[in-house]
């Protein structure tokens, strides 16, 4: 793998993450809102 390659793919699995773990906080925070 090319080192460019490397760095897409990272880039990409971080994106994911962070997606994720938006969706989890945002819905955390939803439900502390509504009680």
């Amino acid at each position: 793998m090319e080192a460019n390659d490397i760095v897409l793919w990272f880039s990409i699995v971080v994106a994911i993450a962070v997606a994720i773990w938006a969706i989890f906080v945002i819905r955390a925070y939803d439900r502390s809102d509504k009680y």
